[in-house]
């Protein structure tokens, strides 16, 4: 029933960093994105 159990340890999972890469470039991006709309309108 157990899948290659040993695959976990044996390869550093380069395609879940690229995952995790590309989800956190949209979070950067809407921080950014807020960051610079509270400066724009907070000064006015």
């Amino acid at each position: 029933m157990t899948e290659q159990p040993k695959r976990a340890t044996e390869s550093p999972r380069l395609e879940d960093h690229l995952i995790y890469a590309l989800l956190a470039l949209p979070v950067f991006a809407v921080t950014v994105l807020i960051a610079v709309l509270i400066a724009t309108f907070g000064t006015r």
